[in-house]
């Protein structure tokens, strides 16, 4: 009985989680956070072997605050995120990537450049390291990296990326 229950409870998140992304990509943002916010509650609960999927939910969370101007909220979930990809055996680097970036990204939108650059910093050596190389990501990253010097008051360095 309690292994079904588990089931059950896994298939409602995996059911909430894909709501919440269709809510997401209609652009439904607070609804799309409470779909989220529920398949989190039950995957922390049913925390087992698939501490990825718990990933995935805190990284679109991170995502909807962030495009509804919740910083902090989207901090939180992109560090949650982020504590649990960086432990997985295999993990996504794409993703881990995109979650630096993300968090890059919040602390730029709230001026926090200081706070920011790191993050930015460890995208690029993942993207570096990890993927494939691409000239749409490659282009965007040096001129983030351009903007945060420009941000930084190193107006030299930003022109050495031009």
């Amino acid at each position: 009985m309690g292994n079904q229950s588990s089931i059950s409870k896994a298939s409602r998140a995996q059911r909430l989680h894909s709501a919440g992304v269709k809510y997401k990509q209609e652009k439904e943002y607070q609804l799309a956070i409470s779909s989220f916010l529920e398949a989190a509650k039950l995957r922390e609960e049913g925390l087992t072997k698939h501490k990825e999927d718990l990933g995935v939910t805190y990284t679109e969370l991170a995502r909807c605050y962030f495009e509804i101007n919740e910083y902090n909220d989207a901090i939180t979930y992109y560090k949650k995120a982020l504590s649990i990809m960086e432990k997985v055996p295999r993990p996504n680097y794409e993703l881990v990537y995109s979650l630096y970036a993300g968090l890059g990204r919040v602390y730029y939108c709230l001026n926090e450049f200081n706070q920011g650059l790191p993050y930015c910093t460890k995208a690029s050596e993942i993207r570096a390291k990890h993927l494939k190389h691409n000239n749409i990501r490659l282009a965007h990253e040096l001129l983030s990296n351009a903007l945060y010097d420009y941000a930084l008051g190193f107006l030299d360095s930003s022109l050495e990326y031009s």
